[in-house]
Parts: C-alpha cells; structure tokens; sequence
C-alpha cells in the first residue's frame, strides 16, 4: 500500500471506528439505564389489570398473634367496578406500584354480605341428630376422603368420632350414613390437628346421652378455643358434620353460638396485599 493510499483510507477507518464505539457506549447506557438506574414508578389506575399476592385473615392482619387466616394466593383482577374481587380490594391498590405492601380493613357491611344462618345461645346440653344421615357422593367423599362404589358397604369414624357405615345407593347417588354412637361414651373431633402450632388446637367433645327411636341425643363441649381478646369471641372454629358445617363464632359457660353460612360472611376481614404487576 502506497503512502498516498494509506493516507486516504486512515479518515475512513477512524470515523467508522468512532461511529462503532459511540453505537457500542450508547447501547451499554440504554442497558444500564433500562437495568439498573431507571426506577418503574407505574402506579395502578382505574381500569388497569393487577396481579397481587394477598392474605386474608380473621380478628387480626397476618404475623398477628390473633389473625387467622382464611384465604391467600396470588391472584389477577381488574381495578374497576364489576370487578372479580371486592371492591374495597380493588380500590386499596389505586395510586400504588409494584411491591407495595397495603394492608387493608374491609368491614362487613362491604364484605362478603348474605343472610346468616345458624343458632345462638344454643344449649351445650341435650343436642340431637339422627341416627340415619343421608348426603350427596360428593359431600360424603369431601368430608371423610372415602371413594364409595354402588352397594358396596364402608366402616369409617364419623366427625364427630364415632364408628359408622355408610351406603352408596346406586340410583340417587346419595350416601346413607348408619350412626353408631355408644350411650355414655364421650368422642372427641379435634380442629386444628394439622396445625404447627399446638396451641391452635380446639378440641371438641361430643358425650353421648342415648340412642332411642332413631335419634342420639347429646351434649357438647369446647376445650383449648382461643379468644380474640375481648373475651367474648373465639376465632372461629369450623366443624364439618355431613350436610352442614359449622363456624362456631361464640362459647359461653352453658351455651354457645354458631353459623352454617360461609366463614367470611358478615365477618371483618383483614388483608396484606402485594402487587406483583400492573398492565
């Protein structure tokens, strides 16, 4: 290469050069940028699409002493009315960003709101049931987790742990559970087994005063509920019983409250929501 040529073509290599070095520095500062300096400070606004991941307790906010949790996962919704989740949920999140933590109040009146069904003040003594309980397939296998085939016949312990069997009638579909409680034994069904914690145990007695005429007649107790402070509710216990549950709300020296409608109606609920994306 000549002189002359090598003159001519040193400009050229310099300026592509440059041109690669500024296109290579540009794209490292969009990716510093991008990555590591640019804070996203997108906040949820009406109508927006919010992923969340939430806690709902009873009495307390989760981590509490008191709080009791009934429901917690992540979760998608629309921050709008007709949304999928309550609206108090829905509007705690506006004017938050991703990894905010919001802890929120939502009272009865703007909770889960449905007709109470249940008993207050009801006796601890001289209850009764019937010996023959009849319950849908799908009920009898969601409590006791026992497949049953048509006529076929199985032993198992009751809720409320006594021995019974039960019968699958092939044309209804409906179990006929056969009660067969001993007159002057006490059962126990224990709520909270599974718990880590023992002291979140409530164990409930069932002592059995007869068995006449198709009907078992007896009396209830509670031992180990927890009270929720002021001494006047217990944190709810729950009480599966073949075609009715029971969320026991109240336990006095002679008698006691309850309700069959879902935990979380009429009931204060408490959540911990964190956002995990808007859109």
């Amino acid at each position: 290469m000549t002189g002359d040529e090598k003159k001519k073509r040193d400009p050229i290599f310099t300026v592509c050069f440059v041109v690669f070095i500024l296109a290579a520095v540009s794209v490292v500062v969009v990716y510093v940028n991008e990555h590591y300096l640019t804070e996203d400070n997108t906040r949820v606004a009406y109508g927006d699409s919010v992923s969340v991941n939430y806690v709902g307790t009873f009495y307390d906010f989760d981590g509490s002493e008191i709080a009791v949790e009934f429901d917690s996962g992540d979760l998608e919704f629309d921050a709008e009315s007709g949304s999928s989740v309550l609206q108090k949920f829905w509007e705690a999140c506006i004017g938050h960003k991703v990894d905010d933590r919001i802890e929120v109040i939502i009272n009865p009146e703007d909770g889960y709101i449905a007709p109470v069904t249940g008993h207050k003040d009801v006796s601890k003594n001289g209850l009764t049931m019937d010996v023959v309980e009849v319950m849908s397939k799908e009920q009898f296998e969601s409590i006791y987790d026992i497949s049953l085939s048509a006529g076929s016949m199985a032993s198992f312990t009751t809720a409320y742990g006594w021995n019974a069997t039960a019968v699958l009638d092939s044309a209804t579909q409906k179990v006929v559970v056969y009660n067969m409680p001993v007159a002057g034994e006490k059962y126990t069904y224990t709520d909270g087994e599974d718990s880590e914690d023992s002291e979140d145990e409530v164990t409930v007695t069932f002592e059995v005063v007869s068995v006449n005429n198709g009907v078992i007649t007896y009396n209830i107790g509670f031992e180990g509920q927890t009270s929720t402070g002021n001494g006047d509710e217990v944190q709810m216990i729950e009480l599966q019983f073949g075609n009715e549950t029971w969320q026991v709300t109240n336990i006095g020296d002679s008698t006691f409250s309850y309700k069959t409608s879902p935990n979380t109606t009429n009931q204060t609920l408490y959540f911990v929501i964190e956002i995990t994306a808007i859109n």
